[in-house]
């Protein structure tokens, strides 16, 4: 919630490093859909066969039998091969029923994984992000944002926002109830309905990030 950022100072200073890295994220998410939509034949048959892995924290899973079962769809397969760490925070931080699927999902075989790229098909590698210094230094931020409570439910500004809609409407049924024309009455309700209606997007922006409720499961 933006409105825990009462530091300015620390906001304006950090709002860079995680502006260049969600740019970044956003870049390998392009590059990776066109890579598997228009790539080589041979770089996409790795892809449609053969065991899938992906990396996660500080292991690496066999996804093989997962991605059908995987809730959010298909999106998962762009994440086959590549450290899929920083998405999974992303995505799921907020999500104990997600960490607890993550558990059931095998892990690769110790003997297959290696720690440098080799030309052997049998063998795993998969690249730690966390090695890259914009990625470290983003991860320490979200931690010092999520200390200083940057994340937590605000309810004072919940409540705010609820009287704020429901003030609104009254003041629509207000106008519409005023003695003046017709058209001019159904102007000035419809505007102020629909703000209130636009003022509705806040309420569900939180609800989004667990900002209503605070249910992390």
């Amino acid at each position: 919630n933006y409105s825990h950022c009462c530091n300015r100072n620390f906001c304006c200073k950090n709002f860079q490093k995680g502006f260049l890295f969600y740019n970044r994220l956003i870049y390998i998410h392009i590059f990776r859909l066109v890579k598997m939509c228009k790539g080589p034949a041979e770089e996409k048959k790795k892809v449609d066969s053969g065991p899938k892995y992906m990396r996660i924290y500080d292991e690496v899973y066999d996804v093989t039998n997962f991605i059908s079962r995987h809730p959010g769809g298909k999106v998962i397969e762009f994440y086959v091969g590549q450290d899929a760490t920083d998405a999974f925070e992303a995505l799921h931080y907020h999500s104990a029923i997600a960490k607890k699927w993550l558990k059931s999902v095998p892990k690769a075989p110790k003997e297959l994984i290696v720690a440098k790229e080799t030309k052997d098909e049998k063998k795993v590698f998969i690249k730690d992000d966390g090695e890259s210094p914009l990625v470290q230094d983003f991860r320490k931020l979200l931690v010092v944002w999520n200390e200083k409570g940057y994340f937590d439910v605000n309810y004072p500004l919940l409540v705010y926002r609820m009287f704020e809609i429901f003030a609104f409407v009254a003041l629509s049924f207000y106008l519409f109830a005023l003695p003046l024309s017709a058209p001019l009455r159904i102007f000035l309700s419809s505007v102020t309905i629909g703000i209130a209606w636009t003022r509705c997007g806040w309420l569900q922006h939180d609800g989004g990030h667990c900002g209503v409720t605070g249910n992390t499961t």
